[in-house]
């Protein structure tokens, strides 16, 4: 179960959000070396220039982020399942939580990371604390959740052939 030790981070934001997050600090350094002015932006918190479409390639991330997390888990579902010599059952119960991981991951670093252009906004710059830490207990709870569902759903199919 190497892939969720830590609290799954490595399978849950590399590459896609990491990704992201690089584009979020490009932006901020093109404009403190000067290659743009900073009257142009109308975000105050960050001087991101480009808000709009950075919120939008934050969302795509997370999807690619959910797809690319839900193929690992598949296929680290499909190896044990093989060497267990059970057949694979349905599991999309997990595909769900894993996605429900991914953007978890995607709200906290929207909150915290100080480039975010979801800061932007003004609704969330003043409750980002609460936001972070509703979804750091929505972490915790569905990474449980989502390890359970995986051994539950093994040991299943491991009683299901015994009979």
């Amino acid at each position: 179960m190497f892939i969720r030790q830590y609290g799954a981070f490595f399978s849950s934001t590399f590459p896609w959000l990491f990704v992201c997050i690089i584009c979020w600090w490009l932006d901020r350094l093109f404009m403190e070396l000067g290659h743009r002015r900073s009257e142009t932006t109308f975000c105050y918190h960050n001087n991101l220039q480009y808000v709009n479409i950075h919120c939008m390639v934050t969302i795509l991330a997370v999807c690619c982020q959910s797809a690319h997390s839900i193929w690992r888990r598949k296929k680290n579902f499909k190896r044990e399942a093989v060497l267990l010599g059970v057949t694979t059952p349905c599991t999309y119960h997990l595909y769900i939580l894993q996605s429900a991981i991914c953007c978890a991951w995607a709200v906290i670093f929207a909150c915290i990371i100080d480039v975010s252009p979801w800061l932007c906004f003004q609704s969330i710059v003043q409750k980002r604390a609460s936001i972070a830490a509703i979804a750091m207990a929505m972490l915790c709870a569905l990474l449980y959740m989502e390890q359970l569902l995986y051994n539950r759903t093994l040991q299943l199919q491991v009683d299901n052939m015994e009979i």
